[in-house]
């Protein structure tokens, strides 16, 4: 006997968008995972940094969603293979229209 497919709720949802759904965890610049910690499970001072090994974007949580989203994009820049912050910071900046660091030097 042939099983039938149950109707997905979702599917019957004003808000179902088949196949454009996105993955909230994922950086879809870089391909990196992104995952949020407390700011306590970062070094002092630093509110995001990319992981090559595991090429994993890790952003503060307790810092406010623009920010985050800047933060975000900082480190897909380092994903992407840009090493200087400045180049980091002007590619998240062109992500984002927004720079909450704009008197930081470049290293």
């Amino acid at each position: 006997m042939q099983q039938r497919n149950k109707p997905n709720k979702l599917e019957n949802s004003l808000f179902y968008i088949p196949h454009q759904s996105r993955d909230l965890n994922r950086d879809y610049d870089s391909g990196a995972s992104v995952r949020e910690v407390p700011s306590s499970h970062l070094p002092h001072g630093v509110l995001g940094f990319y992981d090559p090994v595991t090429h994993s974007i890790y952003v503060a949580s307790d810092i406010s969603e623009k920010d985050k989203i800047y933060v975000k994009k900082h480190e897909s820049g380092h994903a992407l293979g840009y090493r200087d912050e400045a180049q980091t910071d002007a590619y998240a900046f062109s992500q984002t229209g927004y720079n909450p660091f704009p008197f930081r030097k470049a290293a």
